[in-house]
C-alpha cells in the first residue's frame, strides 16, 4: 500500500491524492484532486495544499456505508468503484496498483469499520486503518450523542435549540469539541474549546461528563477579570484530575504560568 499523501487531524481528514473519477453523470473519466474527508469524498480540479484550503469542490460524494468498494475485473488499468449517494456506482482509475489498494483500504475502513482482511497489509499500515476506524466511531458517537434517533424509527430528533445559539458551522470545524447542548455556554463566535464566564466547578463538570469529546478547554478567569485560565483533565498517578492554568497578561501579550495552578 502506497504511503501517498495520508495523514490524520482534527478535521477527519484521511487521505488524498490524483484520481481519475467517473460518476454517473460523467461522460468519461476526469482526473481531479480527490480528498477522503470523514465519509464524503470532496473533488477538486488542482492540488489542495495549506495555502488553498478554502477551495471549493467542483463536486463531493458521501459514500455508502456498510458496502465495501469493489476491484474492477480488469485490474491492469488499476480500476476501483465505490457506491455513494445512496448506491449511484462511482468508477476511479489510480496511478498503480498500490495506489488504489490505498484507497480502497481507507475508504474500506470508513464505510465497514474495520480492517479489510482481502488486502496484505504491514503492521504500521494496519496501525494507520485502524486509527482512522477508531477517528470515525468518536465522530458518529458524538454526532448520535448531539442528535439521537427516535426509538423504532431511525429518524434523528433535532435539539430543540434556539437558531440564536445554534453555530453555523459544527462537524466541519476542526476545532470542534463539545456537542450542541454545550454549545451554548461558548463564545459561538470563537473557538469551540473557549468558554465565556464559566465557573471552575462548572469546568471540572463538563471535563468530567464529556470524556469522549476533549480533554481542555479555556474559559475566562472568574477572579482575575481580563485573563483567562485553562481547565485541563489529567491522568496523575493513575488518578484523573482536572487541574487549572492561568494565562497572565503581560502588557498586550498573555503568558501562561505552568507552575501557577489556579
Amino acid at each position: 500500500m502506497a504511503q501517498g499523501s495520508s495523514y490524520m487531524s482534527a478535521a477527519y481528514r484521511y487521505h488524498e491524492g490524483f484520481l481519475e473519477k467517473r460518476g454517473p453523470k460523467d461522460k468519461d473519466f476526469v482526473k481531479l484532486w480527490t480528498v477522503l474527508r470523514q465519509s464524503t469524498l470532496y473533488f477538486y480540479t488542482h492540488k489542495v495544499t495549506n495555502s488553498n484550503r478554502d477551495s471549493t469542490p467542483v463536486d463531493t460524494a458521501d459514500l455508502d456505508l456498510d458496502i465495501q468498494p469493489q476491484i474492477e475485473k480488469d485490474k491492469t488499468c488499476f480500476k476501483f468503484f465505490v457506491k455513494c449517494n445512496r448506491s449511484s456506482k462511482y468508477k476511479f482509475r489510480a496511478t498503480s496498483s498500490e495506489d488504489r489498494d490505498t484507497w480502497i483500504v481507507k475508504i474500506y475502513a470508513v464505510t465497514m469499520g474495520r480492517v479489510p482482511e482481502h488486502i496484505s497489509l504491514l503492521p504500521g499500515q494496519i496501525q494507520d486503518v485502524n486509527e482512522i476506524i477508531a477517528a470515525e466511531k468518536q465522530r458518529r458517537d458524538v454526532v448520535q450523542f448531539a442528535h439521537p434517533s427516535t426509538p423504532g424509527t431511525g429518524r434523528r430528533v433535532t435539539p430543540n435549540v434556539p437558531p440564536s445559539e445554534r453555530p453555523s458551522v459544527l462537524y466541519n470545524d476542526p476545532y470542534f469539541f463539545y456537542p450542541p447542548h454545550l454549545r451554548k455556554l461558548m463564545n459561538t463566535k470563537g473557538p469551540s474549546w473557549f468558554f465565556n464566564k464559566l465557573s471552575r466547578d462548572h469546568a471540572e463538570q463538563i471535563l468530567n461528563k464529556n470524556t469522549q469529546v476533549g480533554d481542555l478547554l479555556i474559559r475566562e478567569s472568574e477572579t482575575h477579570p481580563g485573563e483567562f485560565s485553562l481547565s485541563v483533565r489529567q491522568d496523575s498517578q493513575g488518578r484523573i484530575v482536572v487541574r487549572h492554568y492561568r494565562f497572565r497578561r503581560q502588557g498586550d501579550a498573555y503568558k501562561m504560568h505552568i507552575d501557577d495552578e489556579v
